[in-house]
């Protein structure tokens, strides 16, 4: 499961009531923090969507990432993949509002290579 910040936790909740700006980006980056890709989660051909809600009271909000080696906004080849972390803004200085480590680093080797992540994030109610 995702770690969130407080920020975070706000933001989200108000997303969900339809109060405030929902988080929009969904970002993969190598294990010392530097991008490789952002996404615009929801926008055809992104490679990034919502997906069922999941848990007691579907309080579980999950984001699917599908990334390909040969995606045109990939850095040249070979990359690590060690995180994705969720923002609500497309701004290299914005800070995460939820991180997640992958459970191992996954190497973009080639451009036949393809990564799917699932990025959890359980919100509790108030």
């Amino acid at each position: 499961m995702a770690e969130i910040t407080s920020a975070g936790y706000v933001n989200l909740r108000n997303a969900i009531d339809g109060t405030a700006k929902k988080w929009k980006f969904i970002e993969i980056q190598r294990s010392n923090g530097t991008k490789i890709v952002r996404r615009e989660i929801g926008v055809a051909g992104s490679g990034a969507t919502f997906e069922a809600r999941e848990g007691t009271g579907n309080k579980t909000i999950v984001i699917k990432l599908i990334l390909n080696g040969n995606d045109s906004d990939m850095p040249t080849l070979p990359v690590t993949v060690a995180k994705s972390i969720l923002k609500d803004t497309d701004d290299d200085s914005a800070s995460a509002l939820s991180s997640e480590q992958l459970s191992s680093s996954f190497e973009f080797k080639d451009g036949l290579d393809t990564l799917t992540i699932f990025h959890k994030v359980h919100v509790p109610g108030d």
